[in-house]
C-alpha cells in the first residue's frame, strides 16, 4: 500500500509515492531490500478472514501472513 505526497524541491516537486506499509517476503529475510524490488516483485495478493493475507510474487514461492491477536484468525 503507497501514499502519495507533492514532493520538496528537492525531490523534484513532483508527487512521491511512499510505503505505508510493508510485508518483508521470507524469501529475503534479513537481506538488504535490492533496489525497486529486484527479484522480490509480488504479482498478485488475497486476503482472507480465515487464512490471512497470501501473496505470489517473483521468488515464486506463495506466502502466507498472519496478524497476531486478530480476531477470527486462528494460528
Amino acid at each position: 500500500m503507497r501514499s502519495t505526497r507533492q514532493g520538496t524541491k528537492e525531490e523534484g516537486s513532483g508527487p512521491v509515492g511512499e510505503a505505508m506499509y510493508i510485508i518483508e517476503r521470507n524469501s529475503q529475510k534479513g537481506a538488504k531490500r535490492p533496489v525497486g524490488g529486484e527479484g522480490i516483485k509480488v504479482f498478485g495478493v488475497a486476503w482472507d478472514k480465515e487464512v490471512g493475507i497470501v501473496s505470489g510474487g517473483e521468488d515464486k514461492m506463495v506466502q502466507i501472513n498472519r496478524g497476531k491477536g486478530v480476531t477470527g484468525v486462528t494460528t
